[in-house]
C-alpha cells in the first residue's frame, strides 16, 4: 500500500507511566530507577480526550508536537488536488499538507506549510514544504525543498540566542546603575539611557553591534524567505537600539520588552530543530534537492543533480 498523508483514526489510549526496574553498578551498588512522570496531553484542534482516549472529532491527519513531558494533538486538513496542476489549475500554496494525484507541468510553483506527496511526474516545476515531500515517478528540471525554512529559522535563533544572552548582561548591569545613588544624582534621565547603553556596551560588550548587525544583513538577504514579520521587526529594533542615535526615548522596560520578544523568537526557533523535514523521490534528473533532514532517492537514482542534506543522504541507484 502507498503511504499517504490522508489517514484517519479513532482513538489513542493514554496509559500511565510505568515504574523502572532498579539496576546495580559494577560494585554491586543499588542503582535506583529514574522517577516517571505522567504525559501531559493537550488536544488542539479536531481532537478531543474522553477519559483515557484521545478521539479524533473530524477526518485528516493526526499530527504530534512533542515538547519535554507534553504533547500535543491536532487533526491537520489535506488538500487533494486530482488531476495535473498546470496553467489551467493555477499554483497551489496551502496551509497544511498537500497531496496531488497527477503531474506537476512546466512553471507550476506548489507550496504546503506541512507535507506534500506528488504521485506522477514533475516536469520543471518548484516545489517546497516545511514539512516533508514525497514523489512518486520522474522529477526532470525542478527545485524541491522540504524544510529549508526551517534551516533558515534555526541559524537566525541561534544568532539570537547570543544576542539575547549578551542583553541580559547589559540589563542587569543598567539596574545596578539606575539604582545606584551617583546615577540619581547624574543628569542622565532613566527614560532616555541609551547614551548609558552606548557606553557600557562600548566597555563591556564590544562585540554586540557587531552581532546584531550581522543579524539585520542575514535578515536582509533573506527577506524573501522569511514569513513571520517577527523577526525582521525585532532586527531593526536591535539597529536602532545599538547602531543609531534614537529619538525615542529608552527605558529598562524597553530594553526588557526586546528581550522578551528575542526570547520567543529563539524558543520558536527552538521548535523549528524538531520538525521533521525530509525528501523521499524516486530518481531525479537535472534538478535540485534540498532538505533540512534526509533525502532518499528510492529508485534509479539521480544524474545531473544538485543534493543538498543537512542530515543524511541515501541513493539506491546511481549519483
Amino acid at each position: 500500500m502507498k503511504k499517504k498523508f490522508v489517514h484517519y483514526f479513532t482513538d489513542f489510549i493514554i496509559h500511565p507511566p510505568t515504574l523502572g526496574h532498579p539496576e546495580y553498578t559494577a560494585t554491586n551498588e543499588l542503582l535506583p530507577a529514574a522517577k516517571t512522570v505522567p504525559m501531559l496531553v493537550q488536544p488542539k484542534k479536531g481532537v478531543m480526550i474522553v477519559k483515557n482516549k484521545v478521539i479524533a472529532t473530524s477526518p485528516g491527519r493526526p499530527t504530534f508536537f512533542y515538547k519535554g513531558n507534553c504533547v500535543t494533538i491536532s487533526i491537520l486538513p489535506t488538500l487533494i488536488h486530482t488531476g495535473n496542476v498546470n496553467g489551467s489549475s493555477g499554483n497551489i500554496h496551502f496551509r497544511d499538507d498537500v497531496e496531488i494525484e497527477g503531474e506537476v507541468e512546466a512553471g507550476i510553483r506548489v507550496e504546503a506549510e506541512r507535507n506534500m506527496l506528488v504521485e506522477q511526474a514533475l516536469n520543471k516545476a518548484t516545489m517546497s514544504a516545511l514539512g516533508a515531500v514525497i514523489t512518486r515517478k520522474n522529477i526532470l528540471n525542478s527545485d524541491i525543498s522540504a524544510g529549508v525554512h526551517t534551516m533558515l529559522i534555526v541559524e537566525l535563533g541561534q544568532m539570537l540566542q547570543t544576542i539575547h544572552h549578551n542583553i541580559e548582561k547589559l540589563s542587569a548591569l543598567l539596574k545596578q546603575l539606575v539604582l545606584s545613588s551617583s546615577f540619581k544624582s547624574s543628569h542622565v534621565s532613566s527614560n532616555n539611557l541609551q547614551p548609558l547603553i552606548h557606553k557600557l556596551v562600548e566597555k563591556k560588550m564590544k562585540h554586540l553591534p557587531s552581532l546584531v548587525k550581522k543579524y539585520a544583513e542575514r535578515i536582509k538577504k533573506e527577506e524573501a524567505n522569511i514569513k513571520e514579520k517577527d523577526w525582521s521587526e525585532v532586527g531593526a529594533e536591535l539597529l536602532t537600539l545599538f547602531l543609531t542615535a534614537s529619538t525615542h526615548p529608552v527605558s529598562l522596560h524597553t530594553i526588557t520588552q526586546l528581550n522578551h520578544k528575542i526570547k520567543q523568537l529563539c524558543e520558536l526557533s527552538e521548535t523549528q530543530a524538531g520538525s521533521h523535514s525530509y525528501i523521499q523521490i524516486e530518481n531525479a534528473s537535472t534538478s535540485r534537492l534540498y532538505a533540512s533532514g534526509n533525502i532518499s532517492v528510492l529508485g534509479s537514482g539521480c544524474i545531473n543533480t544538485t543534493i543538498h542534506s543537512d542530515s543524511m543522504v541515501k541513493i539506491k541507484g546511481t549519483l
